[in-house]
């Protein structure tokens, strides 16, 4: 009974001792440090909001003329959980996708950018995904705080 105690003690004390050295053990691969994640950055318009013309991610700053939210996020918290959802989606099955770009969002790394372009669907490291509520609600509460600070626009259309 005894020794029973005194095994289950040891490897209890072995497995907490493995689990904190992993913990502060540096990873060796030099790439993994590089491409941390520093900074996200999420440029955004309404995504409800409607184009005559498809909206190309590299032509989303000059479509919409800088009338957007630009949002940086550097904390890495924030980041983390960022990332942990954009890990959690499922790939859309290959066809012919392509994106309305209504959101551009930009992960930069030391050594690196990655762009994610987001509408009905997002585009990430080449490969589509359905467009993940977390990630519409938060571009609606960026866009809807922006939009509420700018002055009502009102078009008045000619009459034919």
């Amino acid at each position: 009974m005894n020794v029973m105690k005194r095994i289950n003690g040891m490897l209890l004390s072995i497995t907490f001792l493995m689990i904190n050295s992993c913990q502060f053990t540096k990873n060796g691969n030099e790439t993994e440090i590089e491409n941390k994640i520093e900074k996200i950055q999420i440029k955004a318009t309404d995504p409800y909001s409607c184009t005559l013309i498809r909206i190309d991610c590299d032509d989303f700053e000059s479509v919409f003329n800088n009338d957007y939210v630009d949002v940086s996020i550097t904390d890495t918290a924030t980041i983390n959980m960022f990332l942990s959802q954009l890990e959690n989606m499922e790939p859309l099955d290959s066809g012919n996708w392509s994106v309305d770009t209504r959101a551009k969002i930009i992960l930069y790394s030391a050594n690196d950018t990655n762009t994610i372009c987001a509408g009905v669907i997002l585009k990430y490291n080449d490969k589509f995904y359905d467009r993940p509520e977390w990630l519409l609600e938060y571009i609606n509460n960026l866009t809807d705080e922006y939009y509420k600070k700018r002055p009502c626009e009102i078009l008045v259309g000619q009459a034919a």
